[in-house]
């Protein structure tokens, strides 16, 4: 066994391209539960405007978006692309806190592509996945670890595009959101309105896009903010997201030598790591894929990550069927912002 496994790293370590720095040979194959380290977008709307008796008001508003990744399930032979979302809005005079933020609005819509379908909330615990601060509800958010990348990233952008702050580091806001909401259309569209006007607030939520096998998808993601400028105004943000799903399952990705080498070698090191959930490598449209293969009885663990049920992960325990699983995906995405006079 030592020679063998001797042999197989030699001539792994043969060619440059097939093992890299950052993609070591025996790599621990942890799968975070609350993986929130994919690809992000954020964008920034402000508005400076005069108000009497206070002069110089800013307000501003940023939303980050970020991909968790695509899930393939061969019951459904569907691949679910899953995103999430966080929004801050805040509002300044001189650094000073002005109340004038009265809602805060999030939607998705198609606008493009066919053979798929938007699932806005996939499971039936709707209020876990929509949050909101400032509340008055107790709290019940479950989903820190993975709010908490975005919640930087926009509190960030926020800071650079606006220059104004925001009342709560993304540590404080994450803590502090509550499972609530004003409106909520379970298919395309959520509101989060005060009573009063707060200075500042944020949302949080997610949704997946459901495509058939080699199907490509078009939908604007959107988030708004209603605040009193003398009178009430919109400012929006929005995401238009593309991406064509893979024409087949994972399991019948191409393979090229140094793939089937890196899979055999870490098929060995696999009865090493009690932790890690089996994965192999392969090339789609010409670049190497990791591809996690998360075991039925596993999958209590990614219910929140992958937006299971527990009657789904039942039946894929009974039918012994696992579910695949891509962190990183390439997709296309524009963002615009603007303010509505």
């Amino acid at each position: 066994m030592k020679r063998l496994l001797a042999l197989l790293v030699g001539l792994l370590m043969l060619g440059a391209t097939v093992v890299t720095a950052t993609n070591p040979i025996i790599k621990p194959s942890y799968l975070d539960p609350g993986y929130g380290g994919g690809t992000h977008w954020e964008k920034s709307a402000k508005d400076i405007y005069f108000q009497p008796y206070l002069g110089e008001i800013t307000t501003g508003m940023s939303a980050s978006v970020e991909f968790r990744g695509v899930s393939y399930d061969p019951i459904d032979k569907l691949y679910e692309f899953h995103y999430h979302i966080l929004t801050v809005a805040s509002s300044r005079h001189e650094n000073n806190a002005v109340r004038n933020i009265k809602r805060l609005e999030f939607s998705i819509s198609r606008v493009g592509g066919s053979g798929y379908s938007i699932y806005f909330d996939p499971t039936t615990d709707i209020t876990r996945q929509l949050a909101v601060w400032p509340s008055n509800y107790a709290r019940d958010f479950k989903e820190d670890n993975a709010a908490l990348g975005i919640a930087s990233f926009a509190i960030s952008a926020l800071a650079d595009y606006a220059g104004i702050g925001f009342a709560l580091s993304a540590m404080q806001l994450v803590g502090s959101l509550i499972s609530a909401y004003t409106d909520v259309d379970i298919h395309h569209s959520a509101k989060w309105e005060w009573t009063y006007p707060v200075s500042d607030a944020s949302y949080y939520t997610r949704w997946e896009i459901n495509a058939d096998l080699g199907q490509t998808f078009k939908c604007k993601v959107q988030s708004r903010a209603m605040y009193l400028a003398g009178a009430y105004k919109y400012m929006t943000v929005s995401f238009y997201i593309s991406a064509t799903a893979p024409s087949s399952p994972p399991a019948n990705f191409r393979q090229t030598l140094s793939d089937k080498l890196y899979n055999a070698i870490y098929k060995i090191f696999l009865t090493i790591s009690r932790d890690s959930v089996p994965k192999f490598r392969a090339h789609l449209n010409g670049k190497a894929v990791t591809v996690y293969v998360i075991p039925p009885r596993e999958l209590s663990k990614y219910a929140d990550l992958l937006g299971l049920s527990e009657q789904e992960i039942q039946q894929h325990i009974n039918l012994n069927v696992p579910i695949y699983y891509i962190p990183n995906y390439p997709m296309e995405v524009h963002a615009y912002s603007y303010v509505e006079q």
